[in-house]
């Protein structure tokens, strides 16, 4: 019999297999035994979290010969067809081989015909995205009409390039990533069943490389079993992909945090000339970078991301410096991964992103700062500096008596301004007098003729005089009384 990769033979056939998605297993459980059974089902999220294997089950459930359950039974002539990819009146079909409008016609043709064995005729399409524009409005009418026996579950990676006449018409349901928790569990399940000892930092590895997918991990379990089957070490992990040894990562971000460019460079050198992968080697730094700031910010024992070896070690290390700079290092070696992808220069590219980083490092951080300043004004309070700076500071005995014996000159600004001579303070004060009085003058001028004027204005308004200004084009300046 030939070998049966882990992803396959472990793959689940049950609803209450699936691993971090009960959020929509327990509702396509819920809408078989009401018998909500929508027409069609769009299921999204990242690569190997279980679209494509609850789709199966899905299916399994709907065309059950023991009827519609919320789990299928895995022993009926149906489950056992569907779940060998056998079954007639369930369709699997690739989005990326046959995304053309013929297909999608094609499809169209043979879905009013009624199930031949089944009760349902189901039609999966696995990366849905990859159909062609004409493709999906050729099957929009029939996925919005289908007929009452056809069923469509859609499945897709990038949802955003699905149209949203497409999604409109569908149940969307979306798959969240597997956490390390979730994924290191089901790894150390499969290893009990195959009898195969392991180290728990081993398993948390390959958990980390998978990236929240559950078949990735599955796939990079079984490559490190190939290469030691007999026990599932740390050690062997680290080798067979290529991850860079912890103590290097430890020893570059001693000699980097020092500013020690020889020793760092040296460091660089080793994993360069061991022929380790610098993409491969940027994420692990990454990843300890992340370690470090999440153990110099939280102070957490939690084996989810360490070791309480790797924390110990990690504490001694990140009182070196300030999370301010962690997270700038962070961001460059983030765009060095970025810009790795497009050059053919990557090992000078690599030189000179660890130049910027001691950059960074040399650089004046106001967290630090303040650190300091905090140490200082401990060390004043408990009194190791005071003395000292107090005995600079004290002048000796004789320059002391000296400034003693000199006479205090105390200026009191109240007396010298009682001093200032009576003559210039009556004289001011007349100068005062007399502007209020001119002020007063004008003030009353200019209030008799504003009351002329206004007595003017009414003369003018008078019908006669008014009618004789107007002939002759003039303008009342005074009235002359006659005796």
């Amino acid at each position: 019999m030939s070998y049966l990769v882990i992803a396959r033979k472990y793959r689940p056939l049950f609803f209450r297999d699936v691993i971090g998605q009960e959020h929509i297993t327990k509702t396509l459980s819920n809408a078989i035994i009401t018998k909500h059974i929508a027409q069609g089902y769009l299921f999204t999220g990242t690569r190997g979290v279980g679209k494509t294997t609850s789709a199966r089950i899905f299916a399994k459930a709907l065309n059950c010969e023991k009827g519609l359950n919320p789990e299928p039974c895995n022993e009926c002539s149906n489950c056992i067809s569907i779940t060998n990819g056998q079954n007639v009146d369930v369709f699997e079909i690739d989005g990326a081989s046959n995304r053309g409008i013929n297909e999608i016609r094609e499809l169209r043709s043979t879905i009013k015909f009624k199930p031949m064995i089944s009760r349902y005729k189901i039609y999966i399409i696995d990366e849905v995205h990859m159909i062609t524009t004409e493709g999906f409005n050729a099957l929009l009418k029939t996925l919005e009409e289908p007929p009452d026996h056809a069923i469509f579950i859609f499945a897709t990676t990038d949802l955003h390039k699905v149209p949203e006449t497409i999604i409109s018409r569908c149940q969307l349901y979306q798959f969240r990533k597997l956490n390390l928790d979730e994924i290191t569990f089901s790894l150390k399940g499969i290893l009990q069943k195959e009898n195969i000892k392991y180290e728990d930092e081993a398993v948390l590895e390959i958990a980390k490389l998978a990236d929240g997918s559950l078949r990735d991990s599955q796939s990079l379990l079984d490559q490190a079993l190939s290469f030691s089957s007999e026990k599932l070490t740390l050690e062997a992990v680290r080798e067979v992909f290529g991850i860079t040894p912890m103590q290097l990562l430890y020893d570059l971000t001693y000699h980097l945090f020092e500013c020690q460019k020889l020793e760092a460079f040296e460091i660089m050198r080793k994993i360069i000339n061991a022929g380790y992968d610098l993409n491969q080697f940027i994420k692990d730094y990454i990843q300890f970078l992340r370690d470090l700031l999440i153990q110099k910010n939280i102070k957490s024992q939690n084996a989810n991301f360490i070791n309480s070896i790797e924390s110990n070690k990690l504490t001694e290390l990140s009182q070196k410096i300030s999370s301010n700079k962690i997270i700038l290092i962070i961001e460059e070696l983030l765009k060095l991964l970025q810009e790795l992808k497009t050059t053919t220069f990557t090992t000078t590219l690599v030189e000179i992103s660890i130049f910027k980083l001691f950059r960074i490092i040399e650089m004046i951080d106001i967290e630090e700062l303040s650190n300091y300043l905090k140490k200082l004004n401990l060390a004043l309070s408990g009194g190791n500096i005071q003395n000292k700076l107090t005995a600079v500071i004290q002048p000796d005995a004789a320059v002391h008596s000296e400034i003693e014996a000199e006479p205090k000159k105390n200026i009191d600004r109240l007396d010298k301004i009682n001093n200032i001579e009576k003559p210039i303070i009556n004289e001011t004060a007349k100068k005062i007098e007399d502007t209020e009085k001119s002020n007063k003058s004008k003030t009353s001028v200019s209030e008799k003729k504003e009351e002329k004027n206004d007595e003017l204005k009414e003369i003018a308004k008078t019908p006669s005089v008014k009618m004789v200004l107007e002939l002759f084009g003039g303008e009342l300046v005074g009235v002359k009384k006659t005796k």
